[in-house]
């Protein structure tokens, strides 16, 4: 199934995207949980699965020069 689809995705070194048509969940909305089923499912590490619903989607989806990560401005002055 989609779940064992995406453990030997991850184990071969495919970079994965969250987004709602992965196939682990059903419905759209449902973001944080398929964060956590990435985990659970794919064998990823909270950070991986972060960078998946993060960077690596903003990459595949040919936007990474408009959002995707955060960059730190520096040390804060108020």
């Amino acid at each position: 199934m989609a779940q064992d689809a995406v453990a030997v995705s991850v184990a071969a070194g495919v970079r994965i995207a969250m987004g709602t048509d992965s196939g682990l969940t059903p419905d759209h909305g449902s973001a944080l949980r398929e964060l956590g089923l990435l985990v659970r499912f794919g064998r990823m590490s909270s950070p991986e699965a972060i960078t998946a619903a993060t960077r690596n989607a903003a990459e595949l989806c040919g936007v990474a020069d408009e959002t995707g990560t955060l960059v730190a401005a520096g040390p804060r002055t108020s």
